[in-house]
């Protein structure tokens, strides 16, 4: 049995949750806010249709970002949106990523990027040795930068 992790970061957007919804809900749109396509441009994305529904998958595969896919399993507009996340190389790994959109007062959102799952001894290590959790923070913080530039202008 591995041991829980979780990761969490979140903006705050001038846009409101339905027009962030419309953006991070079209997988075909992940690129142009993921941190992980912009540090790996040569790699191959496929997204299945329609882009933007419960068991659509995004797949990926390149020589940084590795391989693996993200499949919705859960999409309540404007609230949430729930993906199964598998890696497969250059390891094994699946996680849960939340998306949420919380109204705010002024009309806008705020956009949390959440992701859960297990790690077993290897993945701890690793963790340990790179500094993995922080890593992903940056990462995740990097995105929701471009995802800010994209729906705020």
């Amino acid at each position: 049995m591995g041991t829980p992790f979780e990761i969490e970061r979140s903006i705050d957007l001038k846009s409101a949750p339905a027009d962030v919804f419309a953006v991070v809900s079209d997988l075909s749109r992940f690129e142009s806010w993921s941190p992980w396509a912009k540090a790996d441009p040569g790699a191959k994305i496929e997204v299945t249709t329609p882009p933007n529904a419960v068991g659509t998958v995004y797949r990926w595969h390149g020589k940084r970002s590795g391989q693996g896919s993200m499949t919705i399993t859960d999409l309540t507009a404007p609230k949430h949106i729930e993906l199964d996340l598998v890696f497969t190389a250059p390891f094994k790994a699946r996680n849960t990523v939340v998306w949420a959109f919380h109204p705010e007062s002024n009309g806008g959102t705020r956009f949390v990027w959440t992701m859960r799952g297990e790690r077993g001894l290897g993945m701890r290590i690793m963790s340990a040795l790179m500094r993995m959790d922080r890593m992903l923070e940056r990462q995740f913080d990097e995105g929701l930068g471009y995802l800010q530039a994209i729906v705020d202008g």
